[in-house]
């Protein structure tokens, strides 16, 4: 009972005895003219100094434990979430773009402010929260709101809070009684397999850390702006001589020896645990339809870094096959969209091998597009092996 109900009680209950019959409260006496109502116990009580003391006592206790709170302290206040991907993205989410869609999951933690993300950091039991995005169409903006209601994050109340974030949302995640303490794990068989378009929208890992030092009387949404912790390689593929009558739409493209296995730490984005081997190739995504003025477009997501004697193959609908040896000196950048031309020719005419090679004459074609940004950053040109049948 708050002070206002103290008082309004009083007040009803000194209502209630003007009312009585045989009562006047202004008589000169003690008010009771009934002796019938003067038997009644509870009204004696009711008019007597002591019941007066009680209320008063009552009154500024309550007014003593009222201080003590902060205003609103009695309502929890939901965390209202939206996120954002940056426009250039086109990496991600289940229509293979830079949109978000509706259905995607999202893990969320939060940590005291300031704080490294550990057990003994975590505000509550907010540790991987499962909120789901919703958009009016294709967006890189999107809504967040709890997949289950036991979901919902709150604001502390006087608290100063962290947010992380990460998708794909993963129910298991591992916990360790050491630093990183929280780790996803990348899915390797979707890694290897990326000619789906699911696998693509699973091994394309983001997260979030922008929103730090929140609390409670800020009014405004969290607003998580997500990051590509993967890198991406995209093959634009042209016929070249002797392979003009060849139907590349179908042409089917394997990188081999690159890394296929890895795990997310959800303290700082970074990646660990980085398995390759040299028998492992992960299946390229072939576009329904290839960019303008190629034969194919075959693209990958792939584990940063670099590793010695990487190829890729191609493969065409009639079994032809063609390998390109990569530079040991090509690195694959954390959110970077690495854009090659591929030009593969036949010269078994003219007595010489059938061949394939990578049209990197010039700086233009070789492209290294940041896609956490708008802007068009263009590679440095190298030298690279012929792809050789």
């Amino acid at each position: 009972m708050n002070p206002i109900q103290y008082v309004l009680s009083f007040l009803f209950f000194r209502w209630k005895m003007d009312t009585l019959p045989g009562y006047t409260s202004d008589n000169g006496s003690d008010g009771l003219q009934n002796e019938g109502v003067a038997s009644c116990v509870w009204i004696r009580l009711l008019l007597s100094k002591w019941y007066t003391l009680l209320v008063g006592m009552l009154l500024i206790t309550g007014c003593a434990q009222h201080e003590d709170l902060i205003p609103g302290e009695e309502e929890r206040m939901p965390v209202h979430f939206a996120s954002a991907l940056p426009a250039s993205s086109a990496t991600r989410t289940t229509n293979g773009g830079d949109h978000w869609v509706s259905g995607n999951d999202i893990g969320i933690f939060v940590k005291e402010a300031d704080s490294s993300l550990a057990p003994e950091t975590i505000i509550e039991t907010y540790q991987n929260r499962r909120y789901r995005v919703r958009t009016s169409g294709n967006s890189n903006f999107a809504t967040l709101y709890p997949y289950y209601p036991i979901d919902t994050i709150y604001f502390p109340n006087q608290k100063h809070i962290d947010f992380i974030a990460y998708y794909p949302y993963y129910v298991y995640l591992e916990v360790s009684e050491t630093s990183p303490y929280y780790l996803m794990p990348l899915d390797s068989t979707r890694m290897m397999d990326q000619s789906g378009e699911y696998s693509r929208s699973v091994v394309d890992m983001l997260y979030s850390d922008n929103e730090t030092n929140r609390y409670r009387a800020q009014k405004d949404s969290v607003r998580l702006s997500f990051i590509h912790v993967m890198s991406k390689l995209r093959i634009n593929v042209i016929a070249g001589q002797g392979m003009q009558d060849t139907d590349f739409s179908r042409v089917n493209a394997k990188i081999w020896n690159v890394p296929y296995m890895t795990k997310l730490s959800i303290a700082d984005g970074s990646l660990t645990n980085i398995l390759t081997n040299a028998s492992n190739k992960i299946s390229m995504w072939r576009w329904d339809a290839p960019e303008v003025s190629y034969d194919a477009t075959c693209e990958a997501i792939l584990i940063p870094g670099t590793t010695p004697d990487r190829k890729v193959e191609f493969i065409t609908e009639d079994a032809q096959s063609f390998t390109w040896s990569l530079d040991d000196s090509i690195v694959f950048e954390q959110g970077k969209i690495h854009i090659w031309d591929i030009t593969i020719v036949n010269k078994s005419a003219s007595g010489r091998s059938k061949q394939a090679h990578g049209s990197v004459a010039s700086a233009a074609d070789i492209q290294v597009v940041n896609y956490t940004i708008t802007d068009r950053e263009v590679g440095s040109a190298a030298e690279h092996p012929d792809l050789r049948r």
